[in-house]
């Protein structure tokens, strides 16, 4: 009987030992669950959330005060005049005030004019020389006056030199390039103007290939077709040209047996040519002579040298050489300070010479 009621009472108690080591366990896990999120970890939470907080209202309202309302900033401390900044006065930019008008245009002034446009190389000067001897140079028939024919080469590079130079007066010629961006805008111009026109058609230098003579050159290494088919294009560049000059070509210019197909395309279009002179070896006033080509010559470059004493130097030069033998004819190009000089001084040089289209100076030789 005494162990029997010792089984029954472990009996008992075993069931109850372990269903309180079951109700211990459940009472330690929400323990811990509880304890990570306290009070107290809920109170540090609460905290950064305030800090964080504090810190974006403060960087908006220190965002609001620098830049949506500078006025209410509070004045900043004064400098000393040695720390003043000083600014330099700059220009007021005012819209001139309109002149009366005379019934006249004025031309452009140089300072207005845009930046020049790249043009190619203008032209291989040759050394002073004296001309060579036993090369006379006809004269067209004088009038009472000294005659000067002033041609602007290189044309067709910059409308706005080019409407510049046609504005000091419609007596000055310009030449013009082949292939160049405005030739014929420039020819239009020209034509509107009363100003006569040239071909200034590219010639090989004897520089070649170092210095190039641009599109549309002709070459000494070309045959009569080839050639002759390029003088037509170019030729047809400038619709308007009323005769030639030539652009470089100091080594074909002293090639008689290159020239005389090139002239008698001159003589059945009732061209006349302008021999530039680039050498003192150029045939090409017996070419004109050989095939009755109304023929004029350079006697003077204006402005090789860009300075305005050199220039002016020049002009009066052509004016002294008109004076001497009756006419003569300069040669310059489309640079800014070309044009300024000519418009300081042509009136002045009216006075003493007229000035004529270079069509004028040109003449058949017997």
């Amino acid at each position: 009987m005494a162990s029997s009621k010792k089984r029954s009472t472990q009996a008992k108690k075993g069931p109850a030992k372990k269903a309180a080591k079951k109700t211990k366990t459940k009472k330690k896990t929400p323990a811990k669950k509880a304890g990570a999120k306290g009070p107290k970890g809920l109170l540090v939470r609460a905290l950064v959330s305030l800090v964080l907080l504090g810190l974006v209202v403060a960087g908006g309202m220190y965002l609001a005060d620098r830049y949506l309302s500078p006025e209410k900033r509070q004045p900043e401390q004064a400098l000393s005049p040695a720390q003043v900044p000083v600014k330099q006065p700059q220009a007021v930019k005012t819209k001139p005030q309109q002149e009366p008008d005379s019934g006249q245009e004025k031309p452009p002034l140089v300072a207005a004019l845009p930046p020049p446009k790249p043009a190619p190389v203008y032209e291989v000067f040759p050394p002073a020389h004296p001309d060579p001897p036993g090369l006379p140079v006809a004269r067209p028939p004088s009038g009472d006056r000294p005659r000067i024919a002033i041609i602007i080469d290189d044309m067709g590079y910059d409308m706005a030199l080019a409407e510049a130079f046609m504005s000091l007066s419609a007596d000055i010629t310009i030449s013009i390039l082949p292939f160049s961006p405005f030739a014929g805008q420039v020819g239009e111009m020209a034509k509107s103007s009363g100003t006569q026109v040239l071909l200034h058609l590219p010639l090989e230098p004897k520089e070649y290939p170092k210095v190039n003579p641009g599109p549309g050159a002709l070459l000494l290494s070309m045959d009569t077709d080839t050639m002759l088919g390029i003088l037509e294009q170019n030729l047809a560049q400038v619709p308007y040209a009323q005769g030639v000059n030539n652009h470089m070509g100091s080594a074909f210019t002293a090639d008689a047996e290159k020239l005389y197909p090139l002239f008698t395309v001159l003589k059945k279009r009732g061209l006349f040519f302008v021999d530039s002179v680039t050498s003192a070896q150029s045939q090409a006033f017996s070419a004109a002579r050989l095939l009755q080509v109304p023929f004029g010559r350079r006697d003077i470059f204006i402005d090789h040298e860009q300075t305005p004493e050199f220039i002016e130097s020049q002009l009066k030069k052509l004016v002294g050489l008109a004076k001497k033998n009756g006419f003569s004819v300069g040669i310059a190009h489309p640079h800014r300070l070309t044009f300024e000089i000519l418009k300081k001084n042509l009136e002045l040089m009216k006075k003493e010479v007229d000035l004529v289209p270079v069509s004028e100076l040109v003449t058949i030789a017997g």
